[in-house]
């Protein structure tokens, strides 16, 4: 006895567990370490499962239609619905995903050819002749399998999967909402993978660890009345000095913690390290040029409201180097320097905003 509908949903079941394989494979071998794919706990990646299954469904329309063409013609028409499907389907879920929960589990803004960094050219049609595969060589052996499987097997295996799934998207989905809440001064950013490779190939729980300790480090800062002035001051093109500054420090913080060096400075130093508070462009300084003078302003600014160390003091002194003659004598200071001008090139060409590298503080 056979039912399509139980053998439909056995196949999403199938398809969703392939796809975790084969993504969890490629991120594990990229990485070299352990790398489990996708939104749910288990070895499950439900997009794929839906994709292949509308893929199945679509093509099934479709094959009466293009049957009398050239065999030729009937691949290209067959591999563009596969595409248009894929990239549908990847698009939606990623917008409903950043909806709920503020945060992306794929991010193809390095890609050419991209749609607000949720489907590119290239994946889609990657996913277009995955579709294919699927379609000509992997369903008809399961369909086989799946003949010969009797209906009280089936029916048990489904609920069975069917029970463990559900358990683990409400698991899922708790324990997103709760990172999404975060703490009292902490909202989840509504794009999360900041432009640094090696922080985006991390896994969401260790993502999330590295936020809170960050956050940990500056919350005494980031929240102060003087910190906080800095948003009424533009510093490069659209990005106000408050976000510049919260750029620099959450990249200085990163770079620090994967080096293995004093990465609470550096994030405290990079905070700091711009709390000059006036707007450089109409601003006359009786000390001299802004470029030149305004360390110093802003190491007397922050020196007057916290207790600093003599690394996130050097930090906001020498940022300026070479325009400062002195040079950082502390690598967390040479690193800081560094990411400013980096930031700021990015911020002057237009290549990043504050809410691709900065951490999602209310008030942002």
């Amino acid at each position: 006895m056979n039912n399509p509908l139980v053998d439909l949903i056995l196949c999403l079941t199938f398809y969703s567990w392939l796809g975790w394989l084969l993504e969890s494979g490629y991120k594990t071998a990229r990485d070299r370490r352990p790398v489990n794919s996708g939104f749910l706990s288990g070895p499950f990646v439900p997009i794929y499962g839906f994709g292949a299954i509308g893929v199945i469904q679509l093509l099934n329309i479709v094959d009466p239609l293009v049957s009398s063409l050239n065999p030729a013609w009937e691949i290209v028409i067959e591999l563009g619905a596969t595409i248009v499907l894929a990239s549908l389907l990847e698009f939606g879920t990623g917008v409903l995903l950043e909806a709920l929960f503020h945060k992306r589990w794929w991010d193809y803004s390095d890609e050419r050819f991209n749609l607000l960094g949720l489907v590119s050219l290239k994946y889609s049609m990657l996913w277009g002749g995955l579709s294919l595969i699927a379609l000509n060589i992997i369903q008809p052996r399961l369909e086989t399998v799946l003949y010969s499987i009797p209906m009280h097997v089936k029916i048990t295996a489904l609920t069975l999967l069917m029970a463990y799934l559900v358990l683990d998207l409400v698991h899922r989905c708790i324990y997103h909402a709760k990172a999404n809440r975060g703490n009292p001064g902490l909202n989840w950013r509504k794009k999360m993978n900041p432009n640094w490779k090696f922080f985006r190939r991390l896994t969401d729980e260790e993502q999330y660890r590295l936020y809170m300790e960050y956050a940990a480090c500056v919350d005494e800062l980031v929240f102060h009345p003087k910190v906080q002035m800095m948003k009424q001051f533009r510093h490069h093109q659209n990005a106000s000095c408050f976000e510049h500054s919260l750029n620099v420090s959450f990249a200085s913080y990163l770079l620090c913690k994967k080096l293995g060096w004093d990465c609470k400075s550096a994030a405290r130093g990079g905070l700091l390290h711009d709390l000059f508070l006036y707007d450089w462009r109409t601003t006359d300084l009786a000390e001299g040029k802004h470029g030149f003078v305004h360390p110093r302003i802003a190491y007397d600014n922050a020196a007057g409201e916290f207790t600093l160390n003599p690394k996130e003091k050097d930090i906001i002194l020498k940022h300026m180097f070479p325009l400062t003659w002195r040079p950082p004598s502390c690598k967390e200071s040479l690193l800081v320097c560094a990411v400013d001008k980096l930031c700021a090139l990015q911020e002057l060409l237009g290549l990043s905003t504050a809410a691709d590298v900065s951490m999602g503080f209310e008030g942002l």
